[in-house]
């Protein structure tokens, strides 16, 4: 578990993250132990591993933001990463929920248009051929939710300013890895 050195500005933050990590950590060698105790084939399991990883992302002078990268190996050909992000409101001493940026009832329609335009793009830059996810497919890959998907807030080159948000997409959730 690495917390950076900024989140020690906001005791009950540093202690909420700390607490829930570890608890999870300990869920997450409870699971391997079982699975490594179960195991009875002629080759051993390989030893499982968990690194959680909190970065400072953006900020304003109220609002903290953190990207959370959780990276796993549990067997297999490799790894897998996950994302996640914490809202942080200074002012009020507490976490927040991502919606409460958007007045309620906000239609997040454009927004989730904008993120799926945005995952098209870089999804044709990596594999060098048109991609066509579209929001809300049934096929195996679609478009997340914008209003599902973690984001932190975004640098700004203005003091004071958030510059926009940073949606964190995992590896395999919007196609093969």
């Amino acid at each position: 578990l690495t917390l950076p050195q900024a989140v020690i500005a906001f005791p009950d933050l540093h202690a909420t993250l700390y607490r829930e990590e570890v608890q999870g950590m300990r869920a997450f060698v409870e699971g391997a132990q079982s699975d490594h105790t179960e195991f009875s084939g002629e080759e051993s399991l390989p030893p499982y591993s968990q690194t959680v990883t909190y970065e400072t992302a953006g900020q304003s002078p109220r609002l903290f933001s953190l990207r959370e990268s959780i990276s796993e190996y549990t067997g297999g050909a490799h790894g897998m990463q996950s994302f996640g992000a914490v809202l942080w409101d200074k002012t009020g001493d507490r976490r927040i929920q991502p919606t409460a940026l958007f007045r309620s009832g906000a239609d997040l329609a454009v927004l989730a248009r904008a993120l799926c335009d945005a995952i098209n793009q870089a999804r044709s830059a990596l594999m060098d051929e048109p991609s066509n996810l579209t929001l809300g497919a049934t096929d195996t890959f679609a478009c997340p939710s914008a209003a599902q998907t973690p984001f932190v807030l975004a640098t700004s080159t203005t003091s004071g300013r958030v510059g926009g948000l940073e949606f964190l997409i995992g590896p395999y959730q919007v196609g093969p890895y």
